[in-house]
């Protein structure tokens, strides 16, 4: 099934949280957790921290944004929020099957080797005269054939099909959450301090920043169901799940964006770098208000202009009115989302005499 076409409720996150430590404890998540922990032994207490700290703002943003309240006349929709250990099982799945290679710690960052061999090529090209550059130690073409050799050889144990780059870059690719997760049917959330851990080493930023820009798109998801508008009415659970994945994840990296932008310049420039390197589905909402939103060709260095395009004032009224709107009605498709931002859109202008 195309993504364009996954309702949100077929998501790993529509079963039972606690599945998610069903299998833990398998080699690579071993060897990964001891990587992040070398680099930083209190990297989970910081995730762990930045999940409190940036709870009350990330809430406050959002109540603000969406207009929606977690709390109502019939009381408050309560919600659990978990930094929990491993690999999600939407991670596992994927990787089930696969010949992981040994030492996932040289795995995460395979472009380091491509670089060695790039690096080794150019100088046994050059050795001649550098060895003239350089009196004592010469470097002997022999060497330079065994050192070519060596990362070639370790090249080789690392190509693994459908893992053409590191397993970073392999987990982002995949089309739902993978850093954290909202269980909507169970009104939880978890974030997964491993996966935090590895994609702020990769992306170089704090662990507090991606921290914070995967809490954002969780408590987004979770405000947009279960938050109560001004008639004290939440989006239904099952009409929840049956919404397009498009529209649900779209729905919740705007408003996540949002927040974190609101949060700090970290924050925002962790979100953006996530952002890119992203698949459809969590860069659909760029889109929203283009002349042909069918057309799925969005440049990642274009996403900050993109982005101040989208979050204008009048535009996120256009998004808060379409959001009640798609929380009665039926989104299965996404199409049917952006008809109605556009429509919504159309409206207010004409109500307000604003231009996009």
């Amino acid at each position: 099934m195309g993504m364009d076409n996954m309702l949100f409720g077929e998501g790993y996150y529509s079963g039972n949280p606690g599945d998610i430590f069903e299998e833990h404890g398998g080699d690579i998540e071993r060897e990964l957790e001891s990587l992040l922990l070398e680099q930083d032994p209190d990297i989970k207490l910081r995730i762990e921290k930045a999940a409190k700290d940036y709870k009350t703002k990330i809430q406050a943003s959002l109540r603000n944004e969406t207009a929606l309240r977690l709390s109502d006349s019939s009381g408050k929709a309560s919600i659990k929020v978990k930094v929990v250990p491993g690999l999600p099982v939407v991670v596992r799945k994927r990787l089930m099957g696969r010949p992981i290679p040994p030492l996932p710690r040289i795995f995460i960052d395979k472009t380091s080797l491509l670089n060695a061999e790039t690096g080794l090529e150019y100088l046994g090209k050059s050795l001649e005269p550098l060895n003239r550059l350089v009196t004592d130690p010469h470097l002997t073409p022999e060497e330079m054939r065994k050192a070519l050799d060596y990362v070639r050889r370790l090249l080789n144990l690392f190509s693994v099909p459908g893992l053409d780059d590191d397993i970073v870059e392999f987990i982002v690719k995949i089309d739902q959450d993978v850093l954290g997760a909202y269980f909507f049917r169970h009104a939880e959330i978890h974030l997964y301090w491993l996966v935090i851990g590895l994609f702020s080493y990769k992306f170089g930023v704090s662990p507090e920043s991606m921290t914070a820009v995967v809490a954002a798109h969780e408590w987004a998801h979770a405000y947009t169901h279960l938050g109560a508008d001004a008639g004290g009415k939440r989006w239904d659970t099952d009409a929840f799940a049956s919404c397009s994945l498009i529209t649900v994840e779209g729905l919740a990296q705007y408003y996540g964006g949002l927040a974190c932008e609101q949060l700090s310049k970290d924050c925002f420039n962790a979100h953006l770098k996530l952002l890119e390197r992203q698949p459809h589905p969590y860069r659909s909402h760029l889109d929203w208000f283009k002349d042909n939103p069918d057309e799925h060709k969005t440049d990642p260095a274009e996403d900050l202009n993109r982005w101040g395009r989208i979050s204008k004032p009048e535009l996120r009224e256009a998004v808060r009115f379409a959001l009640l709107e798609a929380r009665s009605g039926d989104r299965r498709h996404p199409q049917n989302f952006v008809n109605t931002l556009r429509e919504v859109r159309d409206r207010l202008q004409g109500r307000n005499g604003v231009s996009p």
